[in-house]
């Protein structure tokens, strides 16, 4: 909810103003990532590391080419 409220905010009608606010809006998701990222390995020590992130990133690319595909 907080990256739509930040990405899209009613009323704006200048482009720049607008691709700030996308930008700022993909800035806190990526910290939010980021920072569950940090507590899991924080709370599960014997985690592995590489199947986690290989994990997220398949799920990452499946979905951009999920987007991608009903865009045609």
């Amino acid at each position: 909810m907080s990256y739509a409220w930040r990405a899209l905010k009613q009323g704006e009608t200048d482009p720049k103003k607008s691709y700030r606010a996308q930008m700022l809006g993909e800035t806190y998701k990526f910290a939010v990532v980021l920072g569950g990222f940090a507590l899991v390995f924080l709370g599960y020590r014997e985690l592995a590391a590489l199947p986690l992130f290989l994990g997220f990133a398949v799920t990452v690319v499946v979905y951009w080419m999920a987007l991608l595909k009903t865009r045609n």
